[in-house]
């Protein structure tokens, strides 16, 4: 609940990609059962080790993106030269990096 308080305002609109706030409190919430009950110490630190690790989501998920707009590029490529086996292959690849 914190987590979604703290990036209540940030709305992924347009092309802006926000945080991961998902991976965010998954990964917060696992930190933070690991310490001791009632340190309140151990979940500020669990939270500000899952925000890093959030921004590294982010940072894929952009990578990712740019990927496939690479590969739609290639597949449209291909069938402009007549190779239509690379629509296959480009939703595959497609599929595979974005899971």
């Amino acid at each position: 609940m914190t987590v979604e308080l703290i990036w209540i305002s940030a709305i992924p609109m347009g092309a802006a990609i926000p945080i991961d706030t998902t991976a965010v409190a998954i990964l917060s919430v696992a930190y933070g059962l690991k310490v001791q009950p009632f340190d309140r110490a151990g979940v500020i630190l669990a939270l500000a080790l899952a925000v890093g690790v959030g921004i590294l989501f982010r940072k894929a998920d952009i990578l990712i993106r740019y990927l496939n707009v690479k590969i739609i590029h290639w597949v449209e490529d291909g069938v402009r030269e007549g190779k239509e086996g690379r629509i296959d292959l480009g939703i595959y690849t497609g599929v595979y990096f974005s899971f």
